[in-house]
């Protein structure tokens, strides 16, 4: 369970890197070009005008992201048995 953990942990983390250094890009390069570049935002906005929360696609990305979200809080907070090691004698005891 710990791999699963920790997979999900490098996931998450390459997606936040990547939206991060896109949503970046795009500020500079807009701030030059004066137009979207990388990210059609007007689209995305104009799309977020004419649907309403109820649509489809906002509900299900909605659902998804939430079933994300407890998948992750699951498998951290799941218990795990305690890691062992084994100890050697001490050399030279009485």
């Amino acid at each position: 369970m710990r791999l699963l953990t920790r997979l999900l942990a490098v996931l998450l983390g390459l997606a936040l890197l990547v939206g991060g250094l896109a949503v970046a890009v795009e500020i500079g390069l807009t701030a030059v070009a004066h137009r979207p570049v990388l990210l059609p935002y007007r689209s995305w906005l104009t799309y977020g005008r004419d649907h309403p929360w109820r649509d489809g696609v906002p509900t299900l990305t909605g659902l998804g992201l939430l079933l994300l979200g407890l998948l992750l809080l699951i498998v951290g907070l799941r218990r795990r048995a305690p890691s062992r090691c084994r100890a050697l004698p001490v050399s030279g005891s009485r």
